[in-house]
C-alpha cells in the first residue's frame, strides 16, 4: 500500500480504508493481500476515468525527464495527483507520475 500511495498520506489512508471495506465485505476480521490488491485496482480505475490521451503524452514526457513545467496540462495533472511533485535534498523541485499511473502509462504510452 505504501508504494502504491506515491508517498501521499491521504492516499495511503484511502487505500487502507478501501482495503478494510473489502475485507469487511467478504466477512473477514483483518485486511489481507486480495483486499489491498482490489483497493489498488479501484484507485487505479479512478485515474483511468480521469485521464485522456493528451494527458498520457504529458505524463510520458514528465516521467522521462522529471522536470516541472509551468503549463496548464502539468498543473491539472498535479491537481489530480496523476503527477506528483517532490523535492530533493537540495530543495530543488521535480516531479514524476503517481506509481499507479506509471502502470497505466506503460500500458497506454503514446
Amino acid at each position: 500500500m505504501i508504494g502504491a500511495s506515491g508517498g501521499l498520506v491521504r492516499t495511503l489512508i484511502g487505500l487502507t480504508q478501501f482495503s478494510a471495506v473489502n475485507a469487511l465485505g467478504r466477512g473477514a476480521r483483518r485486511i489481507e493481500e486480495p483486499d489491498v490488491a482490489r483497493a489498488i485496482v479501484e484507485l487505479r480505475n479512478d485515474f483511468v476515468a480521469a485521464l485522456n490521451s493528451e494527458d498520457y503524452s504529458i505524463l510520458a514526457a514528465r516521467h522521462a525527464d522529471k522536470r516541472l513545467s509551468n503549463n496548464s496540462g502539468v498543473h491539472e495533472l498535479l491537481q489530480s495527483l496523476a503527477l506528483l511533485q517532490y523535492e530533493d535534498d537540495d530543495g530543488d523541485a521535480w516531479c514524476d507520475v503517481h506509481p499507479l499511473v506509471e502502470l497505466l502509462l506503460q500500458e497506454r504510452a503514446p
